[in-house]
C-alpha cells in the first residue's frame, strides 16, 4: 500500500492481519499463488453410508437433490449446496478482478487476498486510484471480490473504505449497500463478464459515500451532544439492563469519548464525523481484534454500532 506511511505507527490495515498482501502481484495468476488460493473445489452428490451389520456390506445412498462442496487439496468438505450451484473457483473469481483492472487502468492494483473458516469464504481486494479524502481526511478507497465455497452467500462486489489516520475500515455510514451480486448458477461466469456495470455502481459508490462523509463533517455538536449521542450508541442509558451489562456498555462508551478526544480524530471533534469515527475505532481497534469480523468488514459489510451512532447524529 502506498499509504501505509501515515497510518497509526502500532496498526496495519485490516486485511493485513486476514492473509497475503500481493500489492506487487503483476498477473492474476501470480497474486492466486502469492496468496495461497491456488486450489480449486468440486461438487459432489451427498451420500450416506448404511451400516447393515456384520458380514453385509454397507449400503450407499445418494441424494440426488444434495451435494457437498470439496476443497480438492485437503479433501475438506466445505458445505452443502443445492443442484442448481454451480462452482466459482479461485482462478475465475481472478478474472474478474482481471476485467475491472482493465476498466480501471494501470494505476490500479491488486492489494489483498485471503481464505476465512477453512476456505468457506475467499476475497480479492483492489485498490483502486480514485481519491476519496474528504474534508482533508485522507482515505483509500478498494473494491472487495468475495465467494463463498459453502453456499452461504453469491459472489459479491463491493467498494470498501478505509480511514489512514487511524486505519479503520470506514463502514456503517452508507444509507444504502452498493453490493454488485454475481449467483452460483450456470450463467454466473457469464455475468462475471460484466465489469462494467461493476464499474458504474463503484464510482457511484465513490460519489455517494462522499456525500455521506460531507453531511457528518458538516454537523455541528457540543461536547455535552457528542457525551451523550456516544453514551446513547452504546445504550448506556437503557433501562431494566443489568449492572454487570450497563458496566461493558459503560466501559465501550468510555473507550469511544478517550478516542474522541485523540490525535486520529484531531480536527474533527466537534463534528458528526468525529462522533462517528470515534465510535468506528473503538469498534475495530478498543478491543481485540476478531479476524471473522474484520473479514466481513473488508469484504463489504456493516459495523452495526457504526450504524447506529450514524443515525444519531443524523436524526
Amino acid at each position: 500500500m502506498t499509504t501505509t506511511g501515515i497510518a497509526h505507527a502500532d496498526r496495519r490495515f485490516p486485511w493485513m492481519g486476514l492473509g497475503t498482501t500481493i500489492d506487487h502481484a503483476m498477473t492474476s495468476e501470480e497474486a492466486m499463488k502469492l496468496a495461497g488460493l491456488d486450489w480449486s473445489v468440486a461438487k459432489y452428490p451427498s451420500a450416506a453410508v448404511i451400516d447393515l451389520g456384520p458380514d453385509i456390506p454397507a449400503m450407499t445412498l445418494l441424494n440426488e437433490r444434495g451435494y457437498q462442496v470439496v476443497r480438492l487439496d485437503t479433501m475438506t468438505p466445505l458445505g452443502q449446496v443445492g443442484p442448481q450451484y454451480q462452482e466459482v473457483q479461485q482462478h475465475e473469481l481472478f478474472s474478474i478482478g482481471d476485467d475491472i483492472l482493465r476498466g480501471l487502468g494501470h494505476e490500479a492494483r491488486y492489494s489483498a487476498a485471503w481464505e476465512q473458516d477453512g476456505g468457506r469464504r475467499v476475497a480479492l481486494l483492489i485498490e483502486l486510484p480514485d481519491d476519496v479524502s474528504v474534508g482533508g481526511d485522507p482515505m483509500v478507497a478498494s473494491l472487495a471480490i468475495v465467494n463463498s465455497h459453502d453456499g452461504s452467500q453469491a459472489v459479491g462486489i463491493a467498494p470498501v473504505f478505509t480511514r489512514v489516520r487511524c486505519t479503520n475500515i470506514v463502514s456503517g455510514i452508507m444509507r444504502r449497500r452498493s453490493t454488485y451480486r454475481l449467483r452460483h448458477t450456470a450463467g454466473v461466469k457469464e455475468r462475471a463478464k460484466q465489469a462494467g456495470e461493476v464499474l458504474g455502481l463503484t464510482s457511484a459508490t465513490i460519489v455517494a459515500f462522499r456525500e455521506e462523509v460531507e453531511a457528518l463533517q458538516t454537523a455541528w455538536f457540543t461536547i455535552r451532544q457528542a457525551e451523550l449521542i456516544i453514551a446513547d450508541t452504546y445504550r448506556v442509558r437503557e433501562q431494566g439492563i443489568t449492572t454487570a451489562a450497563r458496566t461493558r456498555r459503560q466501559n465501550r462508551a468510555d473507550a469511544a469519548q478517550a478516542i474522541y478526544w485523540s490525535d486520529t480524530i484531531a480536527g474533527f471533534v466537534g463534528t458528526g464525523w468525529g462522533i462517528v469515527q470515534a465510535v468506528n475505532e473503538e469498534s475495530q481497534w478498543a478491543r481485540p481484534v476478531r479476524p471473522e469480523a474484520m473479514g466481513r468488514l473488508a469484504m463489504g459489510a456493516a459495523d452495526t454500532v457504526t450504524e447506529q451512532a450514524r443515525r444519531l447524529v443524523l436524526a
